[in-house]
């Protein structure tokens, strides 16, 4: 029962990780995409 949960904790424990990888890689990319177009704005 404690071996259960303790799987189930661990497993939900990478799959957060993963997630929170994935949104810091997309929030670098939102970041740059966002100063491309404050730039391409100044320059108009």
């Amino acid at each position: 029962e404690a071996k259960e949960k303790e799987e189930a904790y661990s497993e939900l424990l990478e799959q957060y990780k993963e997630l929170e990888e994935a949104i810091t890689h997309f929030g670098k990319r939102k970041q740059r995409y966002l100063r491309r177009i404050a730039s391409k704005k100044r320059t108009e």
